[in-house]
């Protein structure tokens, strides 16, 4: 599910709230326990993210936000095999080298949690994701 929000005051800034593998079913049911967040909903739009094809949380925000495809960005899941040593390894930011749309347009940014985050890209304010390595730097 996604929450775009454009900033009444200046249109050029959006505000986008994701709530990965959340159903609309279970956010109708915690409207009332998730008041801020119901608040951010009311004063934009909402609704259901078409997934893609593997429906797996790092290619999908990595599509969402490039408009590339996970066959064109080579990133299928969390994890990548090395061909040259056959090990897997999870996926890194530099994994990813497509830009996103704000960084392709120049924009100012401050970006919380998107995978793949880490390490922080260095475009606007970055603080990093889950798959941040323990005692690594994170923002």
């Amino acid at each position: 599910m996604f929450i775009y929000v454009p900033d009444l005051c200046a249109v050029a800034r959006v505000f986008v709230l994701a709530l990965d593998g959340m159903p609309v079913e279970v956010f109708e049911r915690l409207r009332d326990d998730l008041p801020n967040i119901a608040e951010v909903a009311s004063r934009g739009s909402w609704g259901v993210m078409r997934a893609v094809d593997p429906p797996i949380t790092v290619p999908a925000w990595a599509s969402m936000f490039t408009g590339r495809d996970p066959g064109e960005l080579g990133i299928y899941g969390f994890r990548h095999l090395d061909r040259s040593s056959r090990r897997g390894y999870v996926v890194t930011s530099r994994d990813l080298r497509e830009q996103y749309v704000w960084e392709r347009r120049g924009l100012r940014s401050v970006v919380i949690g998107l995978p793949p985050g880490y390490p922080p890209r260095p475009y606007g304010l970055w603080v990093s994701d889950f798959l941040t390595p323990v005692g690594r730097p994170w923002t």
